[in-house]
């Protein structure tokens, strides 16, 4: 595809998972790396919706439940795990299932991003999806500016996220 693609001098592009969830669903950016141009992981920070598509806050949640421990005495050191192995322990985020639902910080979009574009290196544009009725979009697009991306997309699917476009970059 694309070879088929770039072969008429366009440009491919992928949505794709955040770095962290990407490889717990089969995604590799090193591999996508040589077939794609342009990146746009889902890094939504607090989508409010369960299950949400593809979001941070609703993937790293799951896991406890995953495992059987979410309601149980082990679930604050799993979720504690699941924090660590996501590379957000220093962040100030409750260990609790229903703490991690809601209470993400913009930080956690900002390092998807850095390492994103670790991944992938300066030469591929990357563009991650942010929920756009964030009420921290000003911290989070800045945090995603901050970690070197080349811009922000959104999926506006609903009527009254369209006027929301222009204001998000505040």
């Amino acid at each position: 595809l694309s070879e088929i693609i770039q072969g008429a001098g366009l440009r491919m592009g992928i949505y794709i998972f955040t770095p962290s969830l990407a490889p717990l669903v089969g995604q590799s950016y090193e591999d996508l790396r040589d077939v794609a141009d342009v990146f746009a992981p889902m890094i939504y920070r607090n989508y409010p919706d369960e299950p949400g598509p593809a979001c941070l806050n609703w993937e790293l949640a799951a896991l406890p439940g995953e495992l059987g421990v979410a309601g149980t005495s082990f679930e604050a050191e799993v979720m504690a795990a699941v924090l660590a192995w996501a590379g957000f322990a220093d962040l100030e985020i409750e260990p609790r299932v229903e703490a991690v639902k809601t209470a993400l910080p913009p930080e956690a979009v900002g390092r998807e991003t850095a390492r994103a574009r670790a991944l992938l290196g300066a030469d591929k544009e990357l563009a991650p999806i942010l929920y756009i009725d964030d009420p921290l979009m000003a911290d989070t697009a800045r945090l995603v500016r901050n970690a070197d991306a080349d811009g922000i997309n959104f999926f506006v699917y609903k009527e009254n996220w369209a006027s929301m476009v222009g204001p998000a970059f505040g």
